[in-house]
């Protein structure tokens, strides 16, 4: 099976082996990733793709600690709800801070300094990274 290797394997993982993320969680957040593509699965890709579920958050404390990465990044949450809402999020981005409601994306260029906390509601988190092929803490500062 000549293109068997371009099918990934999911793992689901603790969020906390990702440099910048605590291991502590609150609010009801789910402690692991699904790592849809990273340097373990997909060594010679270029991309980093990993998602987590949220179930019931309530005002959890952020988990991650504000950080900037060499490389472009994508944050996409998706509500449970049919029309994709129901999971309401701050995100930090450079010493400013948004309230944003789901279905929403937030593009974070090279550089920018960011992190976020879950206030909210159900739904799924889902972080793309253009890694150049290195591994999401190689390009992580």
């Amino acid at each position: 099976m000549k293109y068997r290797d371009l099918i990934l394997d999911i793992k689901k993982r603790p969020f906390e082996e990702l440099r910048a993320h605590k291991k502590e969680v609150t609010g009801g957040m789910n402690p692991f990733l699904y790592f849809f593509s990273d340097h373990n699965n997909n060594p010679h890709g270029k991309i980093f793709v990993a998602s987590r579920t949220l179930e019931n958050i309530q005002d959890a404390e952020p988990h991650v600690i504000p950080h900037t990465h060499t490389v472009d990044q994508m944050y996409m949450w998706i509500g449970s709800q049919s029309d994709m809402n129901g999971l309401d999020v701050e995100i930090f981005l450079d010493g400013e801070s948004y309230n944003i409601s789901s279905p929403c994306a937030v593009y974070i260029p090279a550089g920018l300094k960011h992190a976020h906390r879950y206030i909210s509601g159900s739904g799924y988190f889902i972080g793309i990274l253009l890694t150049d092929g290195r591994s999401y803490n190689e390009v992580t500062n």
